[in-house]
C-alpha cells in the first residue's frame, strides 16, 4: 500500500489516477476501442489532472505508447485520433487552469524566460542532488535552497540534461536488445 506524507497527497492521487487511466488505455488498445473504455480513460485522466497539473504529461505518454509500444505508423490516422482525444482533454485543462484563471485573477503574464527556469533547474538537480539519493538513499532530506537556473547555457543544466538523455538512451538500448524478452 502506498504511503505518502499528507502534503504530498496530490501527487499520490495524480499518480494513482494516471496509472489507472494508462492501464485501461493499454488494455483497451489490445482488446479494441470501446465507448466504456474511453469514458473510463477520460474520467480517470480528468481526476488525475484535477489532482495535480503534472498529469498533462498523459498526452506525451499516449503518443509514446502508440508509436513505441504498439508500433503505430505515422501515416495511419487512428493513432492520431486517439492521441488527439487525450491532447484535447489536456489542452482544455491547461487552458482553463492556467490561462483563464490567470487572466481573471489579474496575475502578471509569465515571461518566456521564466517558463524555462523550473525545468532547467530540475535538469541540474537530477544529476547533482537526486542521483546521489539513488546511490546512497539514507541521507534523503529536504532539498536545500537552490538558485533557479536562468539560462540554457548554464553548465549544470546542460550536464544534467545530458545525464537524463544518456539514461533514457541506455534504457531504450537495453529494452530493444535482440534476445531479450
Amino acid at each position: 500500500m502506498p504511503v505518502n506524507y499528507i502534503a504530498g497527497r496530490d501527487l499520490l492521487l495524480m499518480m494513482v489516477f494516471l496509472t489507472a487511466a494508462l492501464l485501461i488505455y493499454v488494455r483497451m488498445r489490445r482488446a479494441g476501442d470501446t465507448v466504456t473504455g474511453w469514458c473510463a480513460v477520460m474520467v480517470l485522466l480528468t481526476l488525475s489532472m484535477l489532482s495535480k497539473a503534472n498529469a498533462t504529461v498523459a498526452f506525451a505518454l499516449v503518443l509514446l505508447f502508440e508509436f513505441l509500444l504498439f508500433g503505430a505508423r505515422a501515416t495511419d490516422w487512428r493513432p492520431w485520433v486517439r492521441v488527439g482525444a487525450i491532447g484535447a482533454l489536456c489542452s482544455v485543462f491547461v487552458w482553463t487552469t492556467f490561462v483563464l484563471r490567470d487572466a481573471s485573477s489579474g496575475l502578471r503574464s509569465v515571461a518566456a524566460s521564466d517558463v524555462l527556469d523550473y525545468p532547467l533547474t530540475q535538469l541540474k538537480l537530477h544529476l547533482f542532488h537526486y542521483s546521489r539519493n539513488f546511490i546512497w538513499p539514507f541521507l534523503i532530506r529536504r532539498l536545500p535552497f537552490v538558485e533557479p537556473v536562468k539560462s540554457l547555457l548554464d553548465l549544470g543544466a546542460m550536464v544534467g540534461g545530458g545525464f537524463v538523455l544518456a539514461t533514457l538512451c541506455l534504457a531504450w538500448f537495453l529494452s530493444v536488445r535482440p534476445g531479450t524478452s
